[in-house]
This record gives structure tokens, sequence and C-alpha cells, in this order.
């Protein structure tokens, strides 16, 4: 693969030096280090002095240096190395020049005391290779792609008397609405941009938000978000991101709720077990990706699912059965056809984790499956026709279906105890035409 041409030549090549400039204005070139190969003996010797003296004397860090210079130079120069280059600079009248390749100081002072012995000729030929081999190396180091992300994790806040909730009934759920005396949450963070690049190259910070300072900024927009729904939180958040930090190109946002339940005006109490999630990519241009979701249901039913006529072969041992007791975890996740409907903020044409957990659990009771692949289908297709403003539902389940250790021989009771620690995983995606 040939290095990349033209734009790069800035990059590659000190940016002011004559074979930098020629290397720009004799472009694009297909191969920009053959390219800078054969313009090199069209450069007059004045052009070759001067290529090699805007290159940095080696252990120097001057501003106008570029990145990858700085990269490459390492720590600061010591003394025998800076006697030897000004001694250098004297007899040949250039500066030093050397492909590094991961060599160390005393190496290179090595290799400044040898090649002190040559002639200028040679000398000049020297540094001009030198200028290309270094060139060579960082289009190889360039050609790594990379994507820079980083963040605060599980933000805890608990934001009080934000603005109620109300949705449209559904004939599968009793809820209709939250009064959100409290509203809370665990956020999470990841800030993408090339600004950043910096930081990991060079340890330059100075366009680094802090993830301390993250985590002020949610709280600081948890108080100032005036919406009734988790979406339109990340959505807010994510927003005011990308206006009060101009170096931040993209953000990902995660909610988990913490839900709370309320007895009163002012009496609550927590309430594990399944909640809502959100997940959100906001960039410049906009919204790029919403799911919502509802993580961590339990669900059990002591009869009406099967699993039976399955694939048999001299590794089955699992019995069939016509009817079984059926455990499983689900997590189940869904996108709009205008994510605006939820993060709006509120209730019109909004999906409450609520009123999709209540519609599972009406399915999961109702519906007698072959199999736990045939029920979360069947979860899933009610899901579309219930609410038609979702596109998309995705399901992630787990059957922990219990052992059965003892049974009574006069009724139904039965004593069932947690399965050995392998599980089965189903997942299942739907999208509307």
């Amino acid at each position: 693969m040939a290095p990349e041409a033209s734009p790069e030549a800035g990059r590659l090549f000190e940016a002011d030096s004559p074979l930098g400039r020629r290397l720009v204005d004799t472009g694009p070139h297909q191969d920009v280090i053959a390219a800078a190969r054969r313009l090199l003996p069209q450069l007059s010797e004045e052009e070759k002095v001067a290529t090699l003296n805007a290159h940095p004397r080696l252990g120097e860090r001057p501003q106008r240096m570029s990145a990858l210079s700085r990269d490459e130079q390492g720590a600061d120069q010591a003394p025998e190395l800076e006697q030897l280059n000004a001694e250098y600079e004297r007899r040949f009248g250039f500066r030093f020049v050397v492909f590094v390749n991961r060599r160390n100081r005393s190496e290179i002072v090595e290799v400044l005391k040898k090649r002190l012995q040559h002639d200028r000729a040679q000398e000049l030929e020297l540094g001009l290779a030198a200028v290309v081999a270094i060139a060579e190396d960082r289009w190889r180091r360039l050609d790594v792609r990379h994507e820079v992300r980083y963040g605060k994790a599980e933000i805890g806040f608990y934001r009080s008397h934000a603005t109620p909730l109300k949705v449209s009934p559904i004939p599968e759920s009793t809820f209709r609405g939250r009064d959100n005396l409290l509203l809370a949450g665990r956020v999470t963070v990841d800030v993408f941009g090339d600004t950043f690049w910096a930081a990991y190259t060079e340890g330059d910070n100075s366009q680094v938000v802090a993830t301390d300072t993250m985590k002020n900024f949610v709280y600081a927009q948890a108080l100032e978000y005036h919406g009734a729904t988790a979406e339109g939180l990340a959505g807010f958040i994510a927003r005011r991101f990308l206006e009060t930090y101009p170096q931040m190109e993209k953000l990902r946002i995660s909610y988990r709720e913490l839900p709370y339940r309320s007895h009163s005006g002012r009496l609550l109490s927590a309430a594990p077990g399944d909640h809502s999630f959100v997940e959100l990519t906001h960039s410049r241009a906009g919204l790029l990706e919403l799911e919502s979701g509802r993580r961590d249901l339990q669900l059990v039913k002591l009869t009406g699912s099967a699993f039976a006529s399955f694939a048999r072969d001299r590794y089955t041992t699992l019995p069939e059965r016509s009817d079984r007791p059926l455990h499983i975890c689900l997590d189940v996740f869904w996108r709009y056809r205008e994510p605006a409907a939820a993060l709006s903020g509120d209730g019109k044409d909004y999906v409450a984790g609520e009123q999709v957990a209540d519609h599972v659990r009406h399915t999961f009771d109702g519906f007698v499956s072959m199999s736990i692949q045939h029920l979360v289908h069947e979860m899933g297709q009610r899901l579309l026709a219930r609410f038609s403003q979702l596109d998309q539902v995705r399901f992630e389940a787990q059957n922990r279906l219990w052992d059965t250790s003892a049974e009574s021989p006069e009724g139904e009771s039965r004593v069932f105890s947690d399965p050995k620690p392998a599980h089965g995983l189903i997942g299942l995606t739907l999208t509307r035409d």
C-alpha cells in the first residue's frame, strides 16, 4: 500500500522545509515517499541545506516543531549531545539529522561521533536520506487508524421534583405515569474527538476536559433539565456538552435508572428489580442513534411452557417437556420511528419502560410457548402491534430454569433449586419493513 499523498506531506515532512513545500506544490502524489526521493536531486544545495535545517536539533523541543517530531525526540538534550551538535554544525554548516529508530541517547552520541569523521558531501547525502527515512517511519505510524474515546462512568445523581410524566394508557398495563418526585440514575459519558489525540501521543492535556469536570457538569444539567423522560435528560446532557466544549466532536450517553416508588408527597422507597435504560449517540450534526430499554426483568411461571421435538444426538441428555416451569432473565430494547417522541421530554407518543415491562409480563403469562425463542418472538410481535411509534424491538434473554429437587407424591407441590451455572442465551431483533 502506497503512502497517501500531498495532504499528508505536511505531516510527514517538516512543513516549512523546501522539500515539504515542493511536495505540496507538485502533488497530489500517489506515493509521497517515492515522490520525495525523486524531488531531492532537483533541489539546489541551498534548498537541501534548508531542508536539513528545518528539522529540529536532536533533543530540541521548540514550539514550531511538528507534533511527530516532538514525539520522536524524547527527553531533554544531554550536555554531550548538545556539544556534539554544535561541533557538527560548525564543521558542516547544517544540522545533524538521523533516523533515531528507537535507539537510545548514548547510541545516538556514538553515531554522531562517527559521522563527524565524514566529509560535507557525504553528510549532506546522509542527512537527506535520514529525512526521508523519518518521513517513511511517520507514514507507517500514521497508517494505524485510531478512535479517541474517554469519559466518566456511573455518575450517580438523585434529582428531586422533576416534571411529572403522563402517558397514554394501554390495556396490558396499569401504568399511567409517575410523579417524578425523585428522578434518579447513573450516567456514563463517553466523549469522542481527534482533538484529544495529542493527549495520547504527546501527553498534551491542553484540550482535555477532566472527567471530574464531566461529573460536575452532569450534576448541573440534571438540575437544569425540565423534562420528564430519561431519554430527554440524556439528549439534553449531550447537547449541553457539545455547546459548552467545542473540542468534543461526539458523545455517547448511557443512563441506567435507579427506580424509587413514591408512597406520598415525601415518602419514597427503593424499588429494586427491572429498570429503564437509555443509550444515545449525539454529534454536532444531530442525534445519530437512540435505543431505550428495560433491563433485568425476571419472569417465572410454573406452567404454560414446553420444550420438545428438538434435535437429539449422542450428546443430548435433556429430556423433552410438554409442560414445565419457566424462569427467564430478560432485557428488552426498542427504537423509535421518530426519536423526537422520546427526546421531547413529555408523554406524547412516549413509550414508558414500565408499560413495556407490563406488556411483556402480560404476554409471558398468557402465551403457551414451545420454546423461549417462540416466546420472545411473540413478545416482539405484540409490542410492535401495540406501539406503532416503535420501529424496532430487541431481546436478550437467559434461560434460568430451576432444577426440580423434590416433588410431592400427593399433589402439585415441588421444591426447586438454582440451576447449574451454565445457562442458555437467546437473542432476537425485530425491525419493521
